[in-house]
């Protein structure tokens, strides 16, 4: 019975850990490459700070942009601030005013520059590079996945 426990939490780690990994590496290697993107104006569509809290009751902020452009009279969407940096509910900041700096440097109604994947064009993002984040969450993932296969 204990091998099959031992098992499953391996099994467990070694998924999350994948994914985790994964979206890390994703996040390292498009933001290295994401400066040498093309580049397209991007009308900003959305604007916003968002607020919630965690489990624990601490405030958390996050910026919401979405933003449209064009290739070659095809129409893409976009809402990417950058790789691995505040942009989604599950990517934020306890810091408002860091947040807040994003909302004011892409105003709803503006025209800004957007990095898109040449091959790709739907993946686009409005500052190229990657943060700490992105190598937190690769670092993780990379433990997680040690772990799962190192209990199997």
């Amino acid at each position: 019975m204990d091998n099959i426990f031992i098992n499953i939490i391996s099994i467990f780690f070694f998924i999350l850990g994948t994914c985790f990994f994964s979206t890390g590496l994703i996040f390292i290697l498009c933001g290295i490459i994401s400066p040498k993107w093309p580049t397209a104006n991007a009308f900003v569509t959305e604007s916003t700070l968002k607020k919630g809290t965690t489990g624990l009751g601490t405030k958390t902020y996050w910026p919401v942009i979405k933003y449209q452009y064009s290739i070659k009279n095809q129409k893409f969407t976009g809402n990417r601030v950058a790789f691995g940096k505040y942009g989604t509910k599950w990517n934020n900041t306890h810091n408002k005013e860091k947040a807040q700096e994003i909302v004011t440097c892409y105003k709803k109604g503006h025209t800004v520059s957007v990095h898109y994947f040449p091959l790709f064009k739907k993946l686009s993002v409005l500052r190229t590079g990657f943060s700490w984040g992105a190598v937190g969450v690769f670092g993780l993932g990379a433990l997680w996945l040690y772990m799962g296969i190192t209990t199997l």
